[in-house]
């Protein structure tokens, strides 16, 4: 994430742009981490308390959507017009069918946009990358832990940390949805009818009432790991547009 704010605004500073604000939040927030990212930048915070994306607070709903302004006024939340994109990095997979439903459901309700980032899938490739991530380790913690005895000795010794590393993303490949099942618990959500799909050259544009939904997939690893970005959008109803750029 700080990255991606970094990124974020420094392509809007450099056309001209005012940055964006970015907020960490977890419902087990991190905040050693946070509090030593957040104090790299301007514009890059974070809710210390626990936040369910299922059910989240006044502090991160969008003004633009229809929840209970007057009980967010009440509660000392004011506003400043802006809108809400909800970004679910490393995350999605956590959730079963049941509580992802309930995640995109108050997604759709309650922000204006949202994009689920992965850096694994089903493919036979990640899968591989992941098995790979064990000899990867051994071959690089000396150089990242060496003042670590006890890290050095599950490594090596008792390689236990390679192990469970290398087995927690073989599941997390498991576990990650591909664009289409995403899409079917959207219209689970809406009410089981099916999406308008449009197809752009290779990638596939999906329209559900007035929300826009498009998948990207770019190479982070040469030669086979590759990271899966599920963006959706709130549009006008009816419009015909189907522009979404994902960078």
């Amino acid at each position: 994430m700080p990255l991606i704010e970094k990124l974020v605004n420094h392509g809007r500073k450099t056309s001209g742009k005012n940055p964006i604000s970015f907020r960490l939040s977890d419902i087990h927030p991190n905040l050693d981490a946070w509090m030593d990212h957040a104090a790299l930048s301007d514009h890059l915070s974070f809710v210390p308390q626990p936040v369910d994306a299922s059910n989240p607070p006044f502090s991160v709903i969008s003004s633009s959507t229809s929840g209970d302004k007057e009980a967010a006024f009440d509660a000392g939340y004011v506003s400043n017009g802006s809108k809400i994109c909800r970004l679910f990095c490393l995350a999605f997979h956590h959730f079963d069918d049941e509580t992802a439903k309930r995640v995109i459901k108050s997604t759709l309700e309650t922000s204006d946009a949202f994009a689920i980032i992965e850096l694994q899938d089903r493919r036979i490739g990640s899968l591989a990358l992941m098995l790979l991530e064990y000899w990867l380790l051994l071959l690089i913690t000396v150089f990242w832990f060496w003042h670590d005895e006890a890290h050095l000795l599950l490594t090596y010794a008792m390689p236990v940390l390679p192990a469970v590393h290398s087995w927690d993303g073989f599941i997390s490949c498991l576990r990650t949805r591909t664009f289409e099942e995403t899409i079917r618990l959207v219209e689970t959500v809406q009410g089981n009818s099916k999406a308008d799909h449009a197809l752009k050259g290779n990638a596939i544009t999906v329209q559900r009432g007035d929300w826009l939904f498009s998948h990207s997939r770019t190479l982070h690893t040469w030669p086979i790991g590759y990271m899966e970005i599920t963006f959706g959008k709130k549009v006008e109803v009816g419009s015909k547009s189907l522009n979404v750029s994902i960078h």
